[in-house]
């Protein structure tokens, strides 16, 4: 919930103007009591804000719309009485919280006169995709940093829970086990490089190892939340056979130079023996959506194609009509379904460059963790071994890497080295 509500940070006109659409949209909807309107603005805008972040990714049938309005009516009640404005958990105002209750059923309940519903429908799938990543992002970087990872159980996959008590939910660990079970006969290669001799057999026979291609079908059906619980298992496996790596490893960030250096993290681990780890990731992609709206327009006009782009048409439809000038009930101001091949292309990042620092440069047997395969460092890179950074006019000395080189084969790049 709180991954997908950091995109609204990247687009706060076009949530303001949401705001205040569905504000009149629902403006029939509020009752004058004696304890004046309700909801009350501050309430309507925490209502709205909450919607935004828990509304599922799918809802199947009226059970499920209803299960979740039920839990929507549950948590406004529990927040409007620790606000203890207009009611508290001691001095209940009854009349004050079935008005909250009523509010949020009808405006939940669709119907012929209930255009908010599927307005917020709309714009929750044109952020979703990047929520989505944003859980992605955190859920690596809390199982790379330094430090201990905490991971809420239940979490393992896509979790749109509220406070106490609705994460608290009991949580289907037969799937996840489920799950877990079907990734295995397809990522057999271990965590450090090393192949088992079966395995090794199938990729002479195969340029992709099982592990990419399972990668890739992850990658393309992204609901489930399978892709997160697989990238979970990989980097806890690494954990568990590279304790000295996470326990004592020098923590290296890595510059990164170019028009789009704030939207990429980059840093490395290493520890004495030479092992190193380099963590690649793409950031605030809501503030590339010009860049990624370009992208597609070349794509519709046939003159950009991809390995994928069939499928991925299929699955995610273009909208090139995207505005930010103005906000109508069924529109959506951002881009919907966040396609992972776009971070590959070059147009994206410009001359934005990762700086490998040379003591990581003769290192061997580069792994990619989540692909499952050995890679050549050489295959990401420039070509060119020095770079200014614009900010300080200081020269680093190192490899130069191409983040669309990096993210060719997914938007998130785990090497293991040394």
């Amino acid at each position: 919930m709180r991954a997908r509500l950091a995109v609204l940070s990247e687009i706060p006109i076009d949530w303001e103007r949401r705001v205040n659409l569905w504000a009149r949209m629902n403006r029939l909807r509020k009752v004058e009591t004696s304890s004046g309107m309700v909801p009350d603005p501050h309430t309507e805008y925490f209502f709205y804000q909450t919607l935004a972040g828990s509304f599922p990714l799918e809802l199947k049938g009226e059970e499920a719309l209803a299960s979740y309005r039920q839990r929507i009516v549950d948590y406004m009640l529990k927040a409007v009485k620790e606000a203890k404005l207009f009611t508290s958990w001691i001095n209940q105002n009854a009349e004050y919280e079935q008005r909250i209750a009523d509010f949020v059923n009808d405006v939940l309940t669709p119907g012929p006169n209930n255009a908010f519903l599927p307005d917020l429908q709309k714009f929750v799938n044109g952020i979703s995709s990047f929520g989505l990543h944003n859980s992605m992002l955190q859920t690596i970087l809390k199982l790379t940093c330094p430090g201990v990872p905490d991971l809420y159980q239940g979490s393992e996959l896509w979790d749109f829970s509220l406070v106490d008590p609705d994460n608290r939910r009991p949580v289907n660990f037969a799937e996840r086990q489920s799950m877990l079970a079907d990734f295995r006969p397809r990522s057999e290669s271990n965590v450090d490089g090393a192949s088992s001799e079966a395995s090794a057999s199938r990729q002479l026979c195969d340029a992709k190892s099982d592990a990419s291609a399972l990668l890739v079908d992850l990658l393309l059906a992204p609901l489930s939340g399978r892709i997160k619980l697989y990238v979970i298992s990989r980097l806890l496996q690494l954990r568990e056979k590279a304790p000295e790596l996470f326990e004592r490893g020098t923590y290296i960030p890595l510059a990164v130079n170019g028009p789009k250096a704030n939207h990429l993290i980059a840093f490395a681990r290493k520890e004495e023996s030479g092992r190193s780890l380099i963590v690649i990731l793409p950031r605030f992609l809501a503030g590339l959506r010009e860049s990624l709206l370009a992208l597609r327009s070349r794509q519709d006009a046939g003159t950009l194609g991809s390995e994928h782009s069939e499928v991925l048409e299929e699955q995610s439809p273009t909208d090139s009509e995207l505005s930010l000038s103005s906000v109508k009930p069924g529109e959506s101001n951002t881009l919907e379904n966040l396609r992972f091949d776009e971070l590959a292309d070059p147009e994206i990042w410009g001359d934005t460059q990762i700086v490998l620092p040379p003591e990581f440069s003769g290192l061997s047997n580069w792994h990619d963790l989540l692909a499952g395969k050995n890679i050549e460092i050489a295959d990401f890179e420039y070509g060119t071994k020095a770079s200014i950074s614009p900010s300080t006019d200081k020269e680093f000395e190192g490899l130069l890497l191409n983040p669309a080189k990096c993210f060719e084969l997914a938007p998130y790049m785990v090497l293991l080295g040394g």
